[in-house]
């Protein structure tokens, strides 16, 4: 129901946006934060920084920046996965399976990984099912 009272209400404030996101940006965060609590302050001053990372994606100093932090965005995926594939105390090879296979599409395709979800999705429910 949130969702939709934001979808909504955000739609609204599209039909008024006659300067861009920047002119309703003051009213989505009051919205957001003041109204409805769906953020804290910080948490939608964050959504900023995405704008200047766009913004600045030829600085070298981002590409350091995303060069360094590469491998630990890679290590995040696997332990996201590993925590995926291991959801009791034992590994099951199924669920690695899956994994190991999504990873390879990942790497070897450039298929949208909302493709790989649903396959995952459908191989799991195919794989173990009882």
């Amino acid at each position: 129901m949130i969702l939709l009272q934001l979808a909504l209400y955000f739609a609204l404030l599209s039909c008024i946006a006659f300067g861009g996101l920047p002119a309703v940006v003051p009213e989505m965060q009051r919205i957001v934060v003041e109204v409805n609590g769906w953020a804290t302050h910080d948490e939608f001053i964050s959504w900023w920084v995405a704008d200047l990372w766009e913004r600045y994606k030829e600085a070298p100093a981002r590409i350091a920046l995303q060069r360094a932090i590469a491998p630990l965005v890679v290590a995040l995926i696997f332990c996201g996965g590993y925590v995926v594939a291991t959801p009791g105390s034992t590994p099951d090879w199924r669920l690695w399976l899956i994994a190991a296979a999504s990873a390879t599409a990942m790497l070897m395709s450039r298929l949208n990984p909302l493709w790989l979800l649903a396959a995952g999705g459908a191989i799991g429910a195919v794989l173990l099912g009882s």
